[in-house]
């Protein structure tokens, strides 16, 4: 019941309680890369870090299972023996993120389970009965998170309330022109560089908050011939004091209110529809903007130049719904999964249902930064909430392994009768085959095992393909009717995060040449003709010399 810890260096027992069950099983431990003890005591299992703190770690879901051995694998899985029940596995590496069902719906669940929020502030809010579709936020200066809910109905006062150390204040607002009957709710909110609050409706109309005064007033509408029917505003932001962008569902555009001028960006940059905008927090010129199918888009706005992030880039989704600037890194949600983006190096890590995410679709406005620095976004059956800084990231380069070869549509593994393999695959530097062995499919893998269903393949044959084969997560490669020649065999894998390896695996494949196509054979055939030629021509020779001998005969005189 408990453990005993000596301390060489300063000569002195540290004793540790453990935690008691009713079964006994022999301990098994392990050790991992830092240092850090794993082992299993009466039925449960325990960390034991470097600085001698001692955590219980849950792997039972059956009564009666117990832990009978560890072990921790190259590339940082912990692996656990039971007894009869099942082989767990944890990554030690990359946190699980953790999938929570919805109980009402993203924002209330997020504002009252994770914030702290008394049901009767949200119950008297004026964003009660929205859904997480409508839901608007931004963050001021001072810490305040304004909330806002969107919509084309009319209203007599700003629907705004606001969020700070765990209460929502739902102080009345006014409009500053009262008597106009043609206020919409607010779709749209942000911050400008002074602090200024500010917000837009679906008739594009600019609207300036008053914190102090509590009152809203609509400084200008944007264009007529920006709006077009049935559009959604998506999201807004200000650089400096006047200058606006907003997106819609049929659009992105500029907004400059000192000069009232207007620029579209839709015939510019690849998209149909744009989704979000945030500021680049490095490239003060430059924004960041999510559309819906086509990709992420750093753009400058100024210059109208910009780059473009898809798939091709390892994104992986094309649909980006929403993005959270942390530290230097973009956060972005998508149809599959959420993703980070490192500006600088363009790394980009991606999660998956496979990383414990509720679900791989996610949904648009269901993205909330909260005040301690976790984020949080939502998908169509749940959410997840994270704090970036606890999420490390995959830096484990696999080794990849050849698993196995089918030679001419059969398996031809060591030991099999009539294989060529003197030995397993894996092991051979070189495979010689006849040149009637020419079908081959060679099998691989990459030897990380903690989510095997994120790993990608390349692979490539010198002599046959010209670049490297994109496989995805097909770990077989097909080559027929191969020619004589020498070619070398080589395949690389990613890791979970989608980095490329550097450990190949290279095999080389000589495909001999039939009988006649050999150089001794050829040579052969070379001899016999010069020989044939030579004694074919000896022979003519003579018989000419005969014959002219037998005709120099006839005319002497006797």
């Amino acid at each position: 019941g408990r453990i005993i810890i000596y301390k060489k260096e300063i000569r002195h027992f540290i004793i540790l309680p453990l935690h008691q069950t009713g079964s006994y099983v022999e301990p098994s431990h392990t050790v991992d890369k830092q240092g850090n003890i794993w082992f299993s005591s009466n039925g449960s299992m325990f960390l034991l870090t470097t600085k001698d703190t001692l955590k219980s770690l849950p792997i039972s879901s059956v009564p009666g299972e117990l832990a009978r051995s560890l072990l921790i694998d190259h590339s940082g899985v912990l692996w656990v023996g039971t007894n009869g029940y099942n082989l767990r596995q944890f990554d030690l590496r990359l946190p699980r993120m953790p999938a929570i069902k919805y109980e009402k719906n993203f924002f209330y669940d997020i504002l009252h389970n994770n914030l702290s929020v008394p049901e009767n502030d949200l119950n008297h809010s004026p964003i009660q009965n929205g859904t997480p579709y409508l839901f608007r936020s931004v963050e001021d200066k001072a810490g305040k998170i304004w909330m806002s809910l969107a919509g084309a109905v009319g209203t007599s006062r700003p629907n705004l309330c606001y969020y700070q150390n765990g209460r929502i204040f739902s102080q009345l607002w006014h409009y500053a022109d009262t008597i106009n009957s043609e206020h919409k709710m607010i779709c749209g909110l942000a911050i400008s560089e002074a602090g200024t609050l500010w917000g837009i409706d679906d008739q594009l109309q600019l609207i300036r908050m008053d914190t102090i005064k509590r009152e809203a007033k609509i400084i200008a509408r944007i264009p007529e011939k920006a709006i077009k029917r049935g559009q959604e505003v998506n999201s807004m932001l200000i650089v400096g004091e006047s200058t606006f962008y907003v997106t819609t569902t049929t659009g992105f555009f500029r907004y400059e209110l000192q000069s009232r001028e207007m620029i579209s960006f839709g015939k510019m940059i690849p998209g149909a529809e744009f989704t979000t905008l945030v500021k680049d927090s490095r490239e003060k010129a430059k924004i960041w903007v999510g559309t819906k199918g086509d990709g992420l888009i750093h753009m400058n706005p100024s210059k109208g130049t910009f780059r473009l992030y898809t798939t091709e880039n390892n994104l992986p989704n094309n649909t980006i719904y929403a993005i959270l600037p942390v530290q230097g890194k973009l956060w972005c949600s998508s149809n599959k999964g959420i993703f980070s983006l490192d500006p600088k190096s363009s790394r980009v890590q991606s999660y998956s249902m496979l990383d414990g995410l509720p679900v791989d679709e996610f949904n648009r406005f269901h993205s909330f930064a909260l005040p301690d620095g976790q984020i949080a976004f939502g998908g169509t059956g749940g959410y997840t909430i994270f704090s970036p800084d606890e999420v490390s990231h995959d830096d484990f380069h696999p080794t990849v392994a050849l698993t196995g070869i089918r030679i001419n549509n059969k398996f031809a593994g060591y030991a099999v009768s009539g294989s060529p393999l003197k030995k397993a695959i894996n092991s051979l530097d070189t495979l010689q085959l006849s040149h009637q062995q020419n079908f081959l499919e060679l099998e691989f893998a990459a030897l990380e095992y903690n989510i095997p269903e994120k790993i990608s393949y390349r692979y490539m044959m010198n002599g046959v393909d010209q670049g490297w084969i994109d496989a995805g997560t097909n770990r077989r490669a097909t080559y027929t009717d191969l020619s004589p020649g020498t070619y070398r065999f080589k395949v690389i894998a990613s890791n979970v995060a989608g980095i490329w390896g550097q450990n190949n695996k290279q095999l080389i494949i000589i495909i001999q040449p039939p009988y006649y196509g050999t150089w001794w054979f050829r040579t052969l055939m070379v001899m016999t003709l010069l020989s044939a030629s030579y004694f074919i021509f000896k022979f003519r020779v003579e018989s000419i010399r005969k014959r002219d001998k037998q005709k120099h005969l006839s005319f002497i005189p006797f």
